[in-house]
């Protein structure tokens, strides 16, 4: 059983592929042996001949690399440049190898790779404002080639380049509106319908805003009443030292009611300074405070409305066309120091600060210049703003320089004179201390006179024999009062050389008028004789001399 089942496993023999009448096999494909092997031969002798390949022989030396400038041995510490060279680390940079690459060119292909160019059409076709906001809009090419560049001119200024959808390809600076749910930025779509449209104002669209501030204030007044009353309760509780009653905190709520130009501001949307034009214009104050106490009538409303509606009648003939604006540039008056003339701020303390197609009623007490048209404004204005702005900041520095130097010569001033002062107090000074020496030097004077006498006798002179006193006025020679003490003093001592002789004769003695003659005598004998012995012995030398010499001649 066991040899019938391995026969039924093994595969079915089948018959030479070539026919030759011997089985054949899967692994010699369907040939017997012998037909196989001439297959083979045949396969052979058909395929193309093998290629030789040649092994070149490298020697070690042909493995070392070396700098392609100094010929210097690297190793494995070369540094291929991008030249396709190998340099060593003093040689590697472009500059040092004389490199052939061209960087700037690759720089400009990778650039050019990184930012490619957006091609579309450059014909300017329209430029239009949006609504009567500040926002203007250029459109280049028309249909699904367009592309549009919006122009924000409020606040800091925005340029965005959207393409046909307005979705926005590039921008300045992003932002957005969280309240009324807006964001713009890139590959956004930019939000074109918000834009604001014309609307002429109606008297019952006044009559409904001016309600609805009244409901607003209505609903907040209570709770303020309540807070305010709170933080009373909580002040006199607490003892605060220097506590405030209630009544401020309801001039605080008064303080925070709707004004009339707040609510003609949010009613118009045109901003509040022309909501204020408009007030002053049908005859009301603007910071009138509008609550459910104080209502505005309705004659005012009325006023108010057509005030409003010769304002819209000016601003849609300027949106038509059908009127050219005036244009108003307002003066800036600059504020000049004290030293400055009055010819001076005439002439340069003027300067352009605004331009507007309308003077508002609260700026006509200001100093302006009238123009025939808005854009002749516009040009004279943006020609010399920047002219006045650098010609003021020179009169600034140049002021700011004038009172560091009038600040640096007061403060001399001021250090003169308490030197000046410290000068007369030192001098006084001075002139007592030399009194004083001098005081003090005739009392030494009598003092060495009684040890000089006799009898031996101190008498403290009398106050009349002393020198006056001199008093150490202020004059600008202090070394007068010494010279005057000096002077009485010699006075009161000698009156001459009689005087003096015969003084020194009384109270000292002949010989004491004679004690300096002997050592004066003794010093110039000896003195003499050195000199004149000297004298004789030159003479003498030199009078042999003149003889030997006339000796010599004859």
């Amino acid at each position: 059983m066991a040899s019938t089942t391995r026969m039924d496993s093994s595969p079915p023999s089948t018959m030479c592929a070539n026919k030759c009448g011997f089985f054949g096999s899967a692994r010699t494909l369907n040939f017997c042996s012998k037909c196989y092997e001439g297959y083979l031969k045949t396969v052979q002798e058909s395929a193309p001949p093998p290629i030789k390949v040649k092994r070149e022989k490298f020697s070690s030396a042909s493995l070392v690399t070396r700098c392609r400038c100094c010929n210097k041995k690297l190793g494995l510490t070369g540094f291929k440049c991008r030249c396709g060279k190998t340099f060593c680390g003093s040689h590697r940079y472009p500059d040092e190898h004389c490199c052939s690459f061209d960087f700037k060119e690759a720089d400009l292909q990778f650039l050019v790779k990184q930012n490619p160019l957006i091609k579309a059409d450059k014909r300017l076709e329209d430029v239009r404002q949006l609504g009567y906001d500040q926002i203007v809009l250029f459109q280049f090419g028309v249909g699904a080639n367009a592309h549009y560049i919006i122009l924000e001119l409020y606040a800091q200024g925005n340029i965005i380049l959207t393409d046909s959808d307005f979705t926005v390809l590039t921008l300045l600076h992003s932002h957005g509106d969280d309240d009324k749910g807006i964001a713009i930025m890139s590959r956004h779509r930019y939000p074109v319908e918000i834009c604001r449209v014309f609307e002429r104002t109606t008297l019952s669209k006044l009559q409904d805003a001016v309600a609805a501030s009244l409901k607003e204030q209505e609903n907040v007044e209570p709770v303020k009443e309540d807070e305010s009353q709170n933080k009373a309760l909580k002040e006199k509780k607490g003892g605060k030292k220097g506590g405030k009653s209630s009544e401020p905190t309801k001039d605080s709520t008064r303080s925070k009611q709707a004004t009339l130009k707040q609510i003609l501001g949010e009613a118009l949307g045109y901003g509040p300074a022309l909501a204020e034009h408009i007030i002053l214009e049908a005859g009301l104050v603007p910071n009138t405070k509008v609550s459910a106490e104080k209502k505005l009538e309705s004659n005012n409303i009325e006023v108010l409305g057509q005030a409003v509606a010769r304002f819209e009648d000016w601003l849609q003939d300027v949106i038509a066309g059908g009127l050219v604006p005036k244009g108003f540039i307002l003066m800036q008056k600059m504020n000049l120091g004290k030293d400055s003339s009055q010819s001076e701020s005439n002439t340069s303390g003027q300067m352009y600060d605004e331009v507007c197609p309308i003077l508002l009623n609260q700026l006509k007490s200001r100093e302006h210049v009238n123009f025939e048209t808005f854009d002749m404004a516009l040009d004279e204005f943006y020609s010399k703003i920047e002219s006045q702005r650098v010609d003021h900041q020179q009169k600034a520095k140049e002021g700011a320089a004038v009172q560091k130097l009038n600040k640096i010569k007061m403060d001399q001033v001021r250090n003169l004179n308490q030197l000046h002062k410290q000068t007369i107090a030192s001098r006084s000074y001075g002139d007592k201390l030399c009194l004083q020496i001098q005081q003090f030097d005739s009392i030494h004077l009598h003092y060495c006179c009684c040890l000089l006498r006799s009898d031996g006798v101190y008498k403290i002179p009398d106050k009349a024999a002393l020198p006056k006193k001199v008093d150490s006025n202020l004059t600008p020679s202090s070394s007068l009062n010494a010279m005057t003490c000096r002077g009485e003093q010699k006075k009161w001592k000698y009156k001459g050389i009689i005087d003096c002789v015969q003084i020194v004769v009384r109270e000292k003695g002949l010989a004491a008028l004679l004690k300096g003659i002997q050592p004066r005598v003794l010093w110039i004998g000896i003195d003499g004789s050195i000199f004149f012995g000297v004298l004789e012995r030159t003479k003498r030398v030199l009078a042999q001399k003149r003889q030997g010499s006339d000796a010599k001649k004859d």
